[in-house]
């Protein structure tokens, strides 16, 4: 079932918060799923599934398993987010001027060449913007030297021919998926969000562990916007020194500073060498507190070995997670959304509801019906006068109150800043002109010596932050000019 058709239903999802979404990674030869499923903010993951050496097995086992197991609770088709391995794509940073607006798309076409070592024309891309306006780099996690107010772009490539091969598997097996995102820009992703919502600052590194029969094995992902993404492949063996200094490595690529300011995200298959990343000078949160909103169904869940899955679901059932890109062709995708037949649901029955109301409705029901309420009209008919007439004077009420806030508001504060002006300022300052809107008083005048004013209005018990909006100029006579904007305290003339 091709996308575009089912985009109404996809649309009544997201108006009234109900999405479920089911990510699917590949761990080697296994292929492993989640659902979540999510009710406004709040997600929790429903179920996960593993078809162990999938690719033995083949695309038709594989796919009727699979929908054997979307179908046990209740979906076709849902929003279905396929993590593509290290292999598979790229991940680059641009930053551009915020000038360059809305011809961003061609800004980062005119580069694409030259981030990929492929032929021209033989990728898919997406892109994922990146903007702050007016904050500082390093409220931003980006490295000191980035220019503050840049627009970054997060730039995922993968190869054509790659895709379409992978497509062709899923389409062999009848899993319909809907998008492609490489794995690492799904996992930053989503731990990136419970980053952000729990205040935290500065880079992410994550370190994915697996195993093999030579020992340690595993991904290092780093991210920080306006830098190059770090996803490198770790064959670490036995040696413990090797990944410290990787990750050491990982720590000044993203200019994270001394040790201990850089937290390291842990997930996949336990290892050992997870407790040695964790003693190496690096603070390690689990990952289960970078999804504050998302609850487990069943208590044995296992976070760590899901995370790949776990992700790609998060950024199916919350399309605003951070970095999800699309690299799948619009022919390709498909989605089934459970709502897409609601609105004719709803109609149907409101029609049926109808047409049984007419059929049992009669003139005399009518006739007796309206009698009954003339009868109960009437006998409240006392009790209504009498609350027209109370309400009346709550209006009335209601007024007056409302002038004397305003003459309050609009006359005493402003009569009271005057006063509290005339005893501060020094005999040779002349206020011309005073303006006040909410808490923020702005005045401007003469005065022989202009630059002791400030020094005044702090030492007021009305005044803070005083400061000067435009510089200092001298008139013909030798007075200077000045203009100062200052707060009113809280609970000043109150």
């Amino acid at each position: 079932m091709n996308l575009k058709s089912l985009d109404i239903g996809k649309q009544w999802g997201l108006q009234w918060g109900l999405q479920t979404g089911v990510g699917i990674e590949w761990e080697g030869n296994n292929l492993r799923a989640v659902i979540i499923r999510r009710q406004f903010s709040r997600l929790q993951v429903t179920d996960s599934f593993v078809i162990p050496d999938a690719k033995q097995i083949g695309p038709a086992e594989c796919g009727t398993r699979y929908r054997e197991f979307l179908s046990k609770h209740g979906l076709k088709a849902p929003w279905t987010v396929v993590a593509l391995p290290r292999t598979a794509a790229l991940l680059r940073w641009l930053s551009f001027p915020l000038a360059v607006g809305k011809d961003l798309a061609r800004a980062v076409e005119l580069q694409l060449d030259g981030l990929h070592p492929f032929e021209e024309g033989a990728v898919y891309w997406d892109t994922f913007v990146w903007e702050r306006k007016g904050k500082k780099p390093e409220q931003e996690g980006i490295g000191a030297g980035t220019a503050a107010g840049n627009i970054h772009v997060l730039v995922a490539m993968a190869e054509k021919r790659r895709v379409e091969e992978m497509a062709e598997w899923f389409a062999a097996a009848g899993i319909g998926v809907s998008q492609f995102s490489p794995g690492a820009a799904l996992l930053a992703g989503a731990i990136w969000s419970g980053k952000e919502a729990s205040g935290a600052a500065g880079p992410l590194l994550i370190l994915k562990c697996g195993e093999t029969p030579a020992g340690f094995a595993g991904e290092l992902i780093g991210c920080t916007p306006g830098r190059d993404f770090l996803w490198k492949e770790i064959q670490g063996g036995g040696d413990a020194a090797q990944l410290r200094r990787e990750l050491d490595q990982a720590r000044s690529a993203l200019r994270a500073g001394a040790e201990g300011s850089l937290s390291l995200v842990i997930c996949g298959k336990e290892s050992v060498m997870a407790a040695e990343a964790q003693d190496a000078g690096f603070q390690a949160p689990t990952l289960r507190e970078y999804f504050p909103n998302l609850a487990a169904r069943a208590a044995d869940f296992d976070w760590r070995v899901h995370a790949g899955a776990l992700a790609a679901a998060v950024a199916a059932a919350d399309r605003k997670t951070p970095f999800a890109v699309n690299l799948l062709p619009a022919e390709k995708r498909l989605y089934q959304s459970p709502l897409a037949y609601l609105p004719t649901y709803a109609l149907s029955s409101i029609v049926v509801l109808l047409a049984v109301a007419l059929g049992v409705r009669g003139s005399l029901q009518d006739w007796m019906y309206a009698r009954h309420l003339d009868q109960e009209i009437q006998a409240l008919q006392p009790q209504i006068t009498q609350l027209e007439a109370m309400q009346d004077k709550g209006q009335q009420a209601a007024q007056r109150l409302a002038a004397l806030s305003r003459f309050e508001d609009g006359a005493v504060l402003p009569l009271e800043i005057l006063l509290e002006l005339t005893r501060l300022l020094p005999p040779d300052a002349w206020l011309q002109q005073l303006q006040l809107e909410g808490d923020t008083v702005a005045i401007s005048g003469l005065s022989d010596s202009a630059s002791g004013l400030l020094q005044v209005l702090s030492a007021s018990a009305y005044f803070e932050n005083p400061q000067f909006t435009s510089s200092i100029t001298r008139t013909a006579e030798g007075k200077e000019n000045f203009r100062i904007g200052l707060r009113l305290r809280a609970g000043a003339g109150r």
